[in-house]
């Protein structure tokens, strides 16, 4: 008897253990919680646009081309190559390289024409650009956070996988792709 009661417990713990988290094969990775999930990590190209913005410094600000060499022609510094690092890595270079012209310089860099898209029950719906691990959370502040209607444990992503789109609910910790739409639904209380 007591076996049996044993060998139930064991299965209600399992069951209760189940997540269903929805897969994908092939094309772009599932959404991972966090950037410790490893996350989407995009590599620059030759022919990508970085738009650097260096805070409080216009000059320093602008749009860079990748040339077919990998490298970027950026004020003071000359020719970076920037060709196979991911926009966060371009940003800590650019830092390392700025430090004798700007004290703790703050820079932000991303890939022109890589966006995501928020809607739904926020206070600027819309397109922003994308960034290496941007989390839902942080899209979401991105276009001034949800409005006083909004749903916000019930957000969804549409995404393109292998041509088709599927849709998945998300929490604030996981990670966006470029060209995602993040919808915020309308709360029904």
């Amino acid at each position: 008897m007591k076996l049996i009661v044993n060998l139930l417990m064991a299965m209600l713990l399992v069951s209760c253990a189940h997540v269903d988290v929805p897969t994908v094969q092939g094309g772009l990775p599932p959404l991972g919680e966090g950037a410790a999930g490893g996350g989407y990590r995009y590599e620059v190209i030759p022919g990508d646009i970085l738009v650097v913005n260096v805070h409080n410094n216009l000059g320093l600000s602008g749009s860079f081309l990748v040339t077919q060499e990998g490298d970027i022609l950026y004020s003071f510094i000359g020719k970076i190559g920037v060709a196979g690092l991911s926009t966060e890595e371009i940003r800590d270079l650019l830092a390392v390289l700025l430090e004798d012209y700007i004290y703790e310089p703050i820079i932000n860099v991303s890939v022109k024409g890589q966006e995501i898209y928020v809607l739904g029950e926020v206070k600027r719906p819309g397109p922003i650009p994308y960034e290496n691990n941007m989390t839902v959370r942080k899209a979401l502040l991105s276009v001034g956070g949800a409005n006083g209607r909004a749903s916000v444990n019930n957000i969804i992503i549409k995404r393109i996988v292998n041509g088709k789109e599927i849709m998945i609910r998300v929490k604030m910790g996981d990670i966006v792709l470029p060209d995602d739409i993040v919808e915020v639904p309308l709360s029904f209380w």
